[in-house]
């Protein structure tokens, strides 16, 4: 093991003393600390380096299914821009980014669908209202969403119509 460790441009890193997570150490001094770019010595047998890439990413997710106000099933894709932004936060609170993150943007989604009506879904806000509200969903986990886009919002058919729920039943 190396008394030093060399954090690319694009990464930032959190050391671990000891095994440490968020608390504060026996000295007083506050772990984890953080490593930006550049050079750094360690102490080879009680420092864990754990390195992050820091730069923007987009992430993909599957097709979801939604109900608006009225009651219109659409199936939704949907794409996130996004980036680390609390570095200590993302790597010793969350254990799979992708599912955080998909789960912060879908609830956030299906919260907003259903306020809006057949015909507000049609406009160009949406995308601008997801990424507003999906940003305080997912910063608590160390995360900044850039851009949340919606590459597809179709109304699901059934047998050539539209599938409406309402009151239980399906129309």
């Amino acid at each position: 093991l190396k008394p030093w460790v060399v954090i690319d441009s694009y990464e930032q890193a959190v050391v671990l003393r000891l095994g440490g997570g968020k608390l504060n150490s026996a000295g007083g001094r506050p772990y984890p600390k953080v490593l930006g770019p550049g050079p750094h010595l360690r102490l080879p047998f009680a420092d864990q380096i754990l390195r992050q890439n820091v730069v923007p990413e987009s992430s993909t997710y599957n097709p979801q299914t939604f109900v608006s106000k009225e009651g219109t099933a659409y199936l939704c894709q949907f794409h996130v821009l996004h980036r680390i932004d609390d570095i200590v936060t993302f790597t010793c609170d969350v254990e799979d980014a992708d599912s955080v993150l998909c789960d912060a943007v879908a609830g956030t989604l299906r919260r907003v669908i259903a306020t809006m009506t057949d015909a507000e879904l049609r406009e160009d806000e949406l995308e601008q209202v997801l990424t507003q509200r999906s940003r305080g969903r997912a910063k608590r986990f160390g995360i900044y969403v850039e851009r949340v886009f919606v590459s597809e919002l179709a109304p699901m058919g059934l047998r050539g119509g539209v599938l409406r729920i309402g009151a239980g039943h399906i129309y």
